[in-house]
């Protein structure tokens, strides 16, 4: 069995958003401003191919390329959940908050276990931030 450290002081606190944001790094979801420049760029490459297509051909394959983006989000927010579970897991490991669980051993467990230790994590983060007396 794994175990969250009781008392986060802190210090633990700051080390592990640092170790979360370390880790999330680079993961970006699709914006409606991304989504708009990654169109720009399409019409641009088109119009630089030189290559002329009738509005019906130009909607159709406008219309591929937005179900091609929309189905690179959807497989992108299903996965979601998964990285962010093993985010939170990964950094409490980092930051020392995880007492018997190695950061690099985290992905020898199933997602099942990682839910639940994130949920572990995430009950133990609400706790140390109650402010006595409230």
């Amino acid at each position: 069995m794994t175990t969250i450290k009781d008392e986060w002081l802190q210090k633990d606190t700051e080390a592990f958003f640092k170790a979360k944001a370390d880790l999330t790094a680079g993961i970006t979801t699709l914006t409606p401003e991304k989504l708009a420049e990654a169109l720009l760029a399409f019409v641009i490459a088109l119009r630089e191919s030189g290559e002329k297509l009738a509005d019906a051909r130009f909607k159709a394959l406008l219309s591929e390329y937005a179900g091609t983006l929309r189905q690179s989000q959807q497989a992108k927010e299903d996965l979601d959940a998964v990285r962010y579970n093993g985010t939170v897991v990964r950094a409490a490991c980092l930051a020392g908050l995880i007492v018997d669980l190695e950061e690099g051993a985290v992905g020898d467990l199933s997602p099942g276990a990682v839910r639940g230790l994130s949920q572990q994590v995430d009950a133990a983060f609400l706790v140390c931030y109650e402010v006595p007396g409230e």
